[in-house]
Formats: C-alpha cells, sequence, structure tokens
C-alpha cells in the first residue's frame, strides 16, 4: 500500500487552479476528503476557496470542486463557508446555481443556517432553482431523522407541506 502524502493548502489551492485551467481530472473521494480535514482545521485556507468560488470569473466547474470539498466535512464553520458561497449574488447568478444548492443534501448533519438558506431558496426563481431547494429539504429531513433529531425533522417537514400547500 503506498503511503497517502499529507496535503498542503498550496496543494488545495493549485488544484483549483488546475480545474480552472482544465488541466486536470478531478480528484477523487479521497483526496477531497483529505483536502476537506485541512480546509476544516485551516480557517485561511477555507477563507481562500470562499473568495476564488465567489470571484466573478470563476467557472461553474471550479465551484463545483470547491463545494464538493466543503461539503466533504460538514462542521459548523464549513457550513458557514458554504453559506457565504451560496448566498453571494455573483454565485447566484450562475446558472448552474441549482447544482450548487443539490450539494447541500450532502450536508451531514445540516445545521439550523443552513436548513433555512435551503428553505429560503423554495420562494425563488428560476423553478429549476426551487425544485433543487425542495429536493435538497427532503434528503435534509432524511439527514436528521438519521441523526436523530426527529423533532427537528418533524419542524422542517411541518414546514415544507405548508409551503407546498401554498403553491
Amino acid at each position: 500500500m503506498v503511503p497517502q502524502v499529507e496535503l498542503t493548502a498550496a496543494d488545495v489551492l493549485a488544484a483549483l487552479e488546475r480545474v480552472a485551467a482544465g488541466k486536470d481530472e478531478l480528484p477523487g473521494f479521497s483526496w477531497n476528503y483529505r483536502a476537506a480535514a485541512l480546509i476544516e482545521r485551516d480557517p485561511k485556507l477555507r477563507q481562500g476557496i470562499v473568495d476564488r468560488l465567489r470571484e466573478p470569473s470563476c467557472a461553474y466547474k471550479v465551484r463545483e470542486f470547491g463545494v464538493e470539498m466543503l461539503v466533504a466535512r460538514s462542521t459548523t464553520d464549513i457550513q458557514a463557508a458554504l453559506r457565504q458561497v451560496l448566498g453571494d449574488p455573483v454565485v447566484r447568478a450562475d446558472p448552474s446555481y441549482w447544482m450548487l444548492v443539490n450539494r447541500l443534501g450532502n450536508v451531514q448533519p445540516p445545521d439550523d443556517e443552513t436548513i433555512e438558506l435551503t428553505l429560503s431558496l423554495r420562494s425563488s426563481d428560476p423553478t429549476t432553482l426551487r425544485y433543487a431547494a425542495t429536493a435538497t429539504l427532503g434528503r435534509q429531513v432524511a439527514t436528521l431523522i438519521d441523526r436523530k433529531r426527529p423533532a427537528a425533522a418533524a419542524k422542517l417537514v411541518a414546514t415544507l407541506k405548508s409551503a407546498l400547500k401554498a403553491e
């Protein structure tokens, strides 16, 4: 078995730039998870990724890669970083924004602020974004149930039912 080399912040940022340049295939799950562990420990790196993903010139593929790294570890700080990215008007203007919203369904477990962001997107246009937010809320309910938070899951289900009845 080949030992894994420890990643550095420079490695993670360089991977983003290789993706941006179209020079690299996306690394696999193991690499993403190790990168996410580093991002979790390094607030400066985390903010650097947030800033890069919020740049107007940032391509969707780079945003997708960055969000995937963040979602791999769902700490409170990382969820705050995800909300910074997904709440940014420049990112929201991306035609593929709804696909980034779908990634919130992989947050394990979502905190209250992340659920609130997803709920707020249910009232957004275009329709694809509303559908993505609704599907993501369903996955968040399942995660809350799995994580033994039935009261939070029930509250979210009630809110979602009410919103769906209003449509």
